[in-house]
């Protein structure tokens, strides 16, 4: 059997005596770490040179993933962050209340040195969970359209749109008739704004469908 290291084992045993098989604890807990040695690599980054707003989505991104990922678990009510790498920077909430933190709050993921050294940002970080690049299109009064780039999170559709140097009030454009998002084949994808104000793409699967046929994502900002 593979040995757990003592960080992991703790962890392990925590998910364990809340209710899950072992096996999985073992296997979702090492998945874990070596998220949260990603998270605090990204951390580092972020101090510098700092993160630009692809590297920011991205972040969120992953943070998404790694709550999806613990609160899946028996146990497991919530995921904590912090961006300060002086410390853990992932911290979960135990329903037993149980923590490894000096304030008594959170079960901080202790991440190995090995994991950090051998973590490829690019890879594990940039391909996994970077925006892909698009053009925003608002198209205003019988078909005038006003275009900018923008960065698509591929796992919500969540976009952002960079501002826009063609202002409609100064163009005296009126009637807002439809938000795409729009590829380099021309093909487009209708916006929608969600409950609360949020926009996002509507067909989030033909536009990844999209993507992989002809357009890949690209990590270019």
């Amino acid at each position: 059997m593979r040995k757990v290291h003592k960080p992991e084992a703790e962890l392990v045993q925590h998910l364990v005596d809340a209710g899950n098989v072992r096996t999985i604890a073992e296997s979702i807990g090492r998945h874990l770490q070596v998220m949260a040695a990603i998270h605090f690599k990204t951390c580092l980054a972020n101090l510098n040179p700092g993160l630009n707003t692809a590297e920011e989505m991205a972040l969120k991104a992953l943070e998404r993933d790694i709550t999806e990922k613990a609160t899946a678990m028996a146990g497991v009510s919530g995921v904590e962050f912090r961006h300060d790498p002086r410390g853990g920077t992932v911290g979960l909430l135990l329903e037993s209340k149980e923590s490894n933190s000096f304030v008594g709050r959170g079960w901080w993921i202790e991440v190995a040195r090995s994991d950090i050294e051998n973590i490829n940002i690019e890879k594990d970080f940039g391909d996994a969970y970077l925006p892909a690049t698009a053009e925003y299109v608002s198209v205003w009064d019988d078909g005038v359209e006003v275009v900018t780039k923008c960065m698509v999170d591929l796992k919500t559709g969540e976009f952002y749109a960079e501002v826009s140097e063609e202002d409609p009030d100064e163009l005296d454009l009126e009637i807002l008739e439809r938000e795409v998002i729009r590829l380099s084949d021309g093909s487009e994808f209708t916006v929608v704004e969600r409950d609360d104000g949020k926009l996002e793409v509507e067909d989030l699967a033909g536009l990844l469908s999209a993507m992989r046929g002809g357009d890949s994502p690209s990590p270019q900002v």
